[in-house]
């Protein structure tokens, strides 16, 4: 079980504790369930140990935290930016067992006022191992 998703475009000045919904999909092997469509969410359809990594991308000027989410509970979190007049990414890793339905997703934390997220570098990876 595999899925791999980008974001296709910017999110301008996203709320805080919003779901990002990496909207498109590049790799969905037989099994994964991550919802392009709809809520940025993946649901589990089998147990095990699983790997997921996030990116987001912000133009210069601007930081975001971030968190990967499993059930309502934070299992691993990221900063992005810096004061710096170039775009910058900030990426993360973080391995969590599941069960059946257990859903996982990338949420927004606190962030500077004005920053966007850009498309295409920032992406949402997670696989059974």
């Amino acid at each position: 079980m595999a899925f791999h998703v980008i974001l296709s475009k910017e999110m301008n000045n996203p709320s805080e504790d919003m779901i990002v919904n990496y909207d498109r999909l590049i790799l969905n092997t037989e099994g994964a369930n991550y919802d392009t469509a709809i809520t940025g969410v993946y649901t589990c359809t089998e147990p095990g140990v699983y790997v997921f990594s996030w990116t987001i991308f912000l133009s210069g000027h601007e930081n975001m935290y971030t968190d990967l989410v499993r059930n309502g509970n934070v299992i691993g979190s990221a900063q992005t930016g810096q004061d710096t007049r170039y775009t910058i990414s900030g990426a993360a890793i973080a391995a969590t067992e599941l069960d059946i339905a257990d859903k996982v997703w990338v949420r927004l934390g606190r962030h500077s006022g004005g920053a966007d997220i850009n498309p295409k570098l920032s992406m949402f990876t997670g696989f059974r191992i």
